[in-house]
């Protein structure tokens, strides 16, 4: 099985034949995946400037508070 794969991997690597698992994939537009990955993740929120971490948790439970 290992000679078979090894074989398969050359010719591949040389041109020889084309491979039939990237054939079976279709093209994905990078900036398709990028738009597509961004609105899975929310931006990461941040200290504003002298904000300590007791200001800081308040403010984020009133934005999350205010946007249920």
């Amino acid at each position: 099985m290992q000679e078979v794969d090894a074989e398969r991997r050359i010719q591949v690597l040389r041109g020889l034949r084309s491979d039939a698992s990237t054939a079976d994939q279709p093209a994905i537009d990078p900036a398709a995946q990028q738009e597509e990955t961004s609105h899975k993740r929310e931006r990461k929120r941040r200290k504003l400037a002298g904000e300590d971490d007791t200001d800081r948790d308040l403010r984020f439970a009133r934005e999350d508070q205010a946007s249920t």
